[in-house]
Parts: structure tokens; C-alpha cells; sequence
């Protein structure tokens, strides 16, 4: 069988990395185990750039301040 070249989306170092940088984000809902909607954006952000390969940055697309709330 042919292995598929798949590979990981970052997600969980991208939330590493952000709440060293920013510990105050709310990236968690208050269960602590599901994200909260920035947290998902966040996640969200480095699927993109997995599959198109450039920053979503780059496109000029934004959240809504409170989609993100």
C-alpha cells in the first residue's frame, strides 16, 4: 500500500505559541476542553495555510471582530 503524502497542520503549536506570546487570549471556552471561537479562527488560520500554502494574512481576509468574541 502507498503511503499518502499527507502532513500535519500545526494547530496545537500555533496555540503553543500564542499563549506564551498571549496568555490572555481566550482560546478555550470556559470547559477548557472545546475552543472558543478564537481559538477555532486560530486553528482555522493554519489549515488554510497548510492547504494553499500562504499565510491567510497574505489575502487580506479578516474575522469580524465579533465573530471572534
Amino acid at each position: 500500500m502507498d503511503a499518502w503524502p499527507l502532513e500535519a497542520a500545526p494547530a496545537g503549536a500555533a496555540w503553543t505559541a500564542t499563549l506564551a506570546q498571549r496568555p490572555d487570549l481566550p482560546l478555550w471556552l470556559d470547559d477548557g476542553v472545546h475552543p472558543a471561537p478564537l481559538g477555532a479562527y486560530l486553528a482555522a488560520c493554519v489549515l488554510y495555510e497548510r492547504l494553499y500554502g500562504e499565510p491567510i494574512m497574505e489575502t487580506g481576509v479578516k474575522a469580524a471582530e465579533q465573530d471572534l468574541a
